[in-house]
């Protein structure tokens, strides 16, 4: 089974990790996350590299990706 992990950085707090089953809404969710702690969210800046989905902040080093994970029930 595979699901997407959104982590988040925030260099004030900690790290946060969610987790879905659908990659568009890992997206979405960590899209939110950092418009909601950066001071300034068109500085936003978005690419995907391998299928890996990023975002940096430019003004500072806040980041955050959408991975897959495979779970294996063993």
């Amino acid at each position: 089974m595979i699901i997407w992990i959104a982590y988040c950085e925030d260099r004030h707090i900690d790290p946060e990790m969610f987790g879905f089953r659908d990659r568009d809404k890992a997206i979405e969710k960590a899209r939110e996350y950092m418009r909601d702690h950066v001071a300034y969210p068109a500085e936003l800046q978005e690419e995907e590299i391998d299928g890996v989905w990023y975002m940096n902040y430019a003004e500072e080093s806040d980041h955050a990706f959408v991975n897959a994970v495979n779970i294996n029930d063993v």
